[in-house]
């Protein structure tokens, strides 16, 4: 849950790092704090386009902007570029190469599962793709 602190802080970057605009495209969406590994992840929109930045830097994970980008999902968010949906991690790097048509979002809002198993399209058939890119069997 984020409380009002990290909020006010994520403000308060935001407008360090020159995010601020009046335009909706050019916001910061959320910061992300994940327990396990104690990541600190903007998840900012600029342009209509999506990115991700650690809190402590002023750089753009990777220097990659995405059409679109899910929630946060058990340590991978699934992002679309060129109309091609796949998932990176929290160090930017693409655990799922981005080649499938679609994603499914589970009941909880995520697109990950508890086991980290996702729903990817590709040439019409829903697959479970695991966070290694990997077809697995439906759960």
């Amino acid at each position: 849950m984020i409380c009002a602190a990290m909020v006010a802080l994520a403000i308060i970057t935001a407008c360090r790092n020159g995010v601020t605009s009046e335009s909706p495209e050019d916001t910061v969406l959320w910061l992300c704090c994940e327990e396990l590994n104690q990541s600190n992840i903007w998840k900012v929109r600029k342009a209509g386009k999506v990115a991700f930045q650690r809190h402590e830097s002023d750089s753009i994970i990777n220097n990659q902007w995405y059409d679109e980008a899910s929630e946060y999902s058990h340590g991978f968010w699934a992002v679309k570029l060129n109309g091609k949906w796949g998932s990176v991690d929290t160090t930017g790097s693409i655990k799922i190469p981005l080649i499938f048509d679609s994603v499914l979002t589970l009941e909880d809002g995520f697109v990950f599962s508890e086991y980290g198993i996702g729903y990817f399209k590709y040439k019409g058939e829903w697959l479970c793709i695991d966070t290694a890119g990997k077809e697995v069997p439906e759960i």
